[in-house]
């Protein structure tokens, strides 16, 4: 578990992950999906879409600083 908190906290795999939805949502790829059947193009958006929210939940849950991370509170001013 600790691997995959340090991966999701990376920069590169945020840079990763906004290449490869990037490409999953260009205009090339979407068009030679929706020949196939305009159906199969809503699906297509519906679960990219739906993939990239939960990668940004999971990236957003795993990035906030835990109580042990953060600094410990100061000293009360005399």
């Amino acid at each position: 578990m600790a691997r995959l908190k340090d991966l999701l906290r990376k920069t590169e795999f945020h840079i990763f992950l906004f290449c490869l939805f990037f490409l999953l949502f260009s205009w090339p790829l979407l068009t030679l999906i929706e020949k196939t059947r305009p159906p199969i193009g809503f699906l297509y958006l519906y679960l990219t879409w739906s993939a990239l929210t939960v990668v940004l939940a999971v990236i957003a849950r795993h990035c906030r600083p835990s109580p042990t991370d953060r600094d410990p509170p100061a000293p009360p001013r005399e």
